[in-house]
């Protein structure tokens, strides 16, 4: 008779207890990571003050991407501790990958208009700038 790997019952309470502390101390390593992240972002800039809010918007918006996509892994990777068999563990990670996919896109999109719409406003700015010297430039 086989035995079903999926079987967490000979394991017992300790076991997924175990798993829980290894899940908060690998979240808790990451949320660590994101602050000091977040704090060297925000000490970056550049000559302008447009540019370095920009380069803050843009950091924080990359940090709080990378927080949402850990958040689901650490979410998706404590549900599979609790499968019960593989065709259950197969539906997670169908389930995951698709709504991945959806988040990744959405996250790019935005990522991609923000880049657009900073990149407009320097243009913006720029001709501002000719505009007010008279076309000197």
């Amino acid at each position: 008779m086989t035995t079903n790997p999926f079987d967490t019952s000979k394991y017992g309470a300790e076991m997924q207890a175990f798993l829980d502390q290894s899940m908060r101390q690998a979240q808790q390593a990451f949320d660590n990571f994101a602050a000091a992240a977040g704090t060297a972002g925000g000490r970056m800039g550049g000559q302008a003050e447009a540019a370095r809010t920009g380069a803050r918007d843009a950091t924080r918006k990359v940090l709080a991407f990378a927080e949402e996509n850990m958040m689901r892994s650490f979410t998706y990777m404590q549900s599979l501790t609790r499968a019960k068999d593989p065709s259950e563990v197969m539906k997670m990670h169908a389930d995951y990958v698709q709504a991945q996919i959806k988040m990744l896109s959405d996250q790019a999109q935005e990522f991609g208009e923000d880049a657009a719409k900073a990149a407009k406003s320097g243009m913006q700015a720029a001709a501002d700038i000719q505009g007010k010297a008279g076309g000197k430039f």
